[in-house]
């Protein structure tokens, strides 16, 4: 039994010898810190968020009042979003001009229909961003809204949007309603 031990013991010792290059070098090839911070600011480079206040949204179709508009430029070209709204819903319109031809690339629609009681309807303006945080040179778009038809003190609703290219991704809850200050309904 001692001899079969051995016997494995050398064959596990000759499978396992390590193949590495004793001095540390390899052929592989990796960048230094220099063409690495060069190729983060080319990739960067393509993103840009606009002035929106210069851009005119009454070339493309939407419904209801502009909220807000964010225009931004990236890899697909020159973005806009827009944030509209009217007494019974809101919109938002993700549009992808090239030249003079704007592509309408998403659309939300979140109407409350017939609401008898006080009607919540907003954007959470202030929290609208256009990033690029992942540096793929396509910007995503991300803000929020809240809605209810509610008679009484109550959570709205409350819905993330992020689009960024052609994905579109959506986080829904609610706020918080503090009825005193110890508790949070």
């Amino acid at each position: 039994m001692q001899k079969f031990f051995y016997l494995l013991l050398i064959i596990a010792l000759t499978a396992c010898q390590n193949t590495a290059d004793p001095s540390g070098t390899s052929d592989e090839s990796i960048p230094s810190d220099e063409s690495t911070t060069n190729n983060t600011q080319e990739a960067t480079s393509a993103f840009a968020v606009q002035d929106s206040a210069s851009f005119d949204p009454t070339q493309l179709r939407y419904t209801g009042q502009v909220i807000s508009q964010h225009v931004w430029q990236d890899q697909s070209g020159e973005n806009i979003a827009l944030l509209t709204q009217n007494d019974t819903s809101l919109y938002a319109y993700h549009y992808i001009k090239n030249g003079s031809a704007a592509r309408r690339l998403h659309t939300l629609d979140a109407p409350i229909g017939n609401c008898e009681f006080d009607l919540f309807l907003e954007f959470v303006t202030e929290e609208t961003t256009v990033t690029d945080l992942d540096n793929d040179q396509v910007g995503e778009i991300t803000f929020a809204y809240k809605k209810a038809c509610i008679s009484d003190v109550s959570p709205l609703d409350l819905v993330v949007v992020t689009w960024e290219g052609y994905e579109s991704y959506a986080l829904s809850g609610y706020t918080s309603v503090r009825v005193d200050e110890a508790e949070m309904a």
